[in-house]
């Protein structure tokens, strides 16, 4: 102001160049920003300024006011996806990281950051640039969640608070290991039809479902003389012992999903006595009299289907025992009591 020691006044004014005149106010000489300033949101205001002297003349003038650019810390970060499926191999990258930062082109380093009670999963992963890796193929049925802490920072060393995140594995579908049968034995003569065996298989998809097939292959021998009925192993004709002893079948559990498991089984068949013995037969039908008392007067032997059977034998009353008070038997030795006369009998 040419005029030496006048005074002066200062306000916002509207007009051309006042579109950021709300954001300031003022204060005698001081001109005054109402809120906290951010680079990424606005880099630079314009306001229009009136100066009003003690005689009431006055000056206008539009201002450019500039924002500086200041780095600012990381405030948090995200993974590409907190899943990742079961079984996956060793050291295969689950998500990658990328930095939450005002300073959009700042560039970050990550860091696995230990000491929370959210840290537990931390040892599990490791971190190469900004990828995050698995160090073990993981298991869902033996753990699916993990959590871990991580720390973002910065090119000039400001770094975000430590946060942590959840991950989670996906259980995926996973063939039967193993099926058993409830008895690899049964006996002979069983009537046709009959079931010998109970299937049931092992899976780690709890409450996964499992049909059963005969299928073709190593061990399959004997699968025409079976079916299945639901989880139920049936013989299709009645078994003999002395015809087959053993059989071989090849089988196969399918999941829910079509993952399978298949084994081969031998089936064994129990021996049962299966008729009376059919005769019985002395070594001898005729002794000389005056043997001794007590003499052995024949071997007795049987016939019998049951190969390798034992035998017993005995006197008995009933047609025909006439004489049997004059025998006795011994083991398989049949006895004269008395010393036996032609002549009186």
């Amino acid at each position: 102001d040419v005029d030496d020691g006048d005074t002066h006044s200062y306000a916002l004014i509207d007009g051309e160049g006042d579109t950021d005149n709300d954001g300031f106010t003022i204060d005698g000489s001081n001109l005054i920003i109402n809120s906290s300033p951010d680079y990424e949101n606005q880099e630079s205001y314009s306001i229009r300024l009136q100066t009003t002297d003690s005689g009431g003349e006055s000056y206008v003038e539009v201002f450019t006011l500039e924002v500086d650019n200041l780095n600012e810390a990381p405030t948090n970060w995200s993974l590409s996806s907190s899943y990742f499926d079961e079984n996956i191999a060793a050291d295969t990258t689950v998500a990658i990281i990328s930095a939450i930062d005002q300073d959009q082109s700042d560039t970050h380093t990550f860091s696995l950051i230990d000491g929370y009670d959210q840290s537990t999963g931390n040892i599990h992963f490791y971190l190469d640039g900004n990828q995050l890796k698995i160090r073990s193929s993981p298991d869902y049925e033996t753990q699916n969640t993990y959590t871990v802490v991580v720390r973002v920072t910065d090119a000039e060393g400001l770094t975000s608070p430590d946060l942590y995140t959840y991950l989670m594995v996906s259980d995926i579908n996973e063939s039967p290991t193993a099926l058993t049968l409830s008895s690899t034995s049964f006996n002979e003569n069983i009537a046709a039809t009959s079931v010998v065996a109970t299937l049931s298989s092992t899976d780690v998809d709890d409450g996964d479902t499992n049909s059963y097939t005969l299928v073709n292959g190593e061990g399959d021998t004997d699968n025409d003389s079976f079916s299945i009925d639901g989880s139920n192993l049936i013989i299709n004709s009645s078994p003999d012992y002395e015809t087959q002893e053993s059989y071989r079948i090849r089988l196969q559990a399918t999941d829910s999903s079509g993952e399978n498991y298949v084994g081969a089984f031998t089936l064994y068949v129990n021996d049962r006595e299966e008729n009376a013995p059919t005769d019985i037969t002395l070594s001898s039908s005729m002794f000389n009299e005056n043997i001794a008392a007590d003499s052995i007067v024949a071997i007795l032997s049987s016939t019998d289907i049951d190969d390798g059977d034992m035998h017993s034998y005995a006197l008995i009353d009933g047609e025909g025992d006439t004489d049997n008070d004059s025998f006795s038997i011994d083991g398989s030795n049949l006895i004269i009591n008395l010393s036996p006369d032609y002549e009186t009998q």
